[in-house]
């Protein structure tokens, strides 16, 4: 056996795992948080490709398991024949020259399907509630009560950004509902995207804090800030009143229309 060919089995083979991997990005991806999948070296990484792809070929070897026995039963149902490619793979790791035509495509499509399968499966499975009360923290870090809190439609996500940009103890600061924010694997945040934002001025006085909010003609409808720009931020949860309830408090004029009153601050 060639070392090109070990190669190559050993990508197939590992396929799978890196399906897993790629699934639990995809799924991780809330409605306004992106976390970062983890660091492709890290013990997590590997970990997570080698369990993914040892549950991934366990369970289609058990199904070709299961077709060879339907087929021999003339019950079969499954959408392939009676051939497994797992035997063809072992025997072209043993004498690769001989593998035919048949048995190649055989091999490519089993891991083809695999992979889509894989990826399906754990995209799917990250986002289940179980998955998530037990393993969130490592997908989103300090941010996992507050992607808990905000994971529901009827909640809006806001945040307070305080910038680098710095003037005689005042520091510039923006306001708006968060749209998307990015984290690193190291659960950084590299990246906030704010709607509908409003500027303030932060001044670091003798007796305290004093903040001034700009005028609302100043609102920005998009405002993207990178991790260098940013110096800390605070978030607010806002629960959705009803269309109905703003209506009629509009029209009552006991109230100031708004987006929903806050939940909860965190920081």
């Amino acid at each position: 056996m060639t070392f090109g060919f070990t190669l190559v089995l050993a990508l197939c083979i590992y396929a799978p795992g890196f399906a897993a991997y790629a699934g639990l990005f995809l799924g991780s991806q809330s409605r306004n948080f992106r976390p970062a999948p983890p660091a492709p070296g890290s013990l997590l990484a590997v970990g997570l490709v080698t369990a993914g792809a040892i549950a991934s070929h366990a369970a289609a070897a058990t199904l070709f398991f299961l077709n060879e026995k339907l087929v021999a039963a003339g019950l079969a149902i499954l959408p392939f024949g009676p051939s497994n490619p797992y035997l063809a793979l072992i025997a072209a790791a043993r004498a690769p020259t001989a593998l035919t035509s048949a048995e190649l495509a055989s091999i490519l499509l089993g891991l083809v399907g695999l992979g889509i399968a894989t990826l399906l499966v754990s995209a799917r499975l990250v986002r289940t509630e179980a998955f998530q009360r037990r393993f969130a923290p490592l997908l989103y870090g300090w941010l996992t009560d507050l992607v808990r809190a905000a994971a529901s439609e009827n909640r809006v996500v806001t945040a307070f950004v305080l910038s680098e940009i710095e003037h005689e103890g005042n520091f510039l600061g923006y306001e708006g509902v968060i749209d998307t924010l990015t984290l690193s694997a190291d659960k950084e945040v590299i990246g906030i995207l704010l709607l509908d934002c409003t500027r303030f001025r932060l001044q670091l006085t003798g007796s305290g804090l004093a903040r001034d909010v700009a005028r609302a003609s100043s609102v920005i409808p998009r405002l993207y800030l990178e991790r260098a720009q940013i110096k800390n931020i605070a978030f607010n949860i806002y629960e959705r009143q009803p269309a109905e309830a703003i209506a009629s408090a509009i029209a009552s004029g006991t109230a100031v229309a708004t987006a929903g009153r806050r939940r909860r601050t965190s920081t």
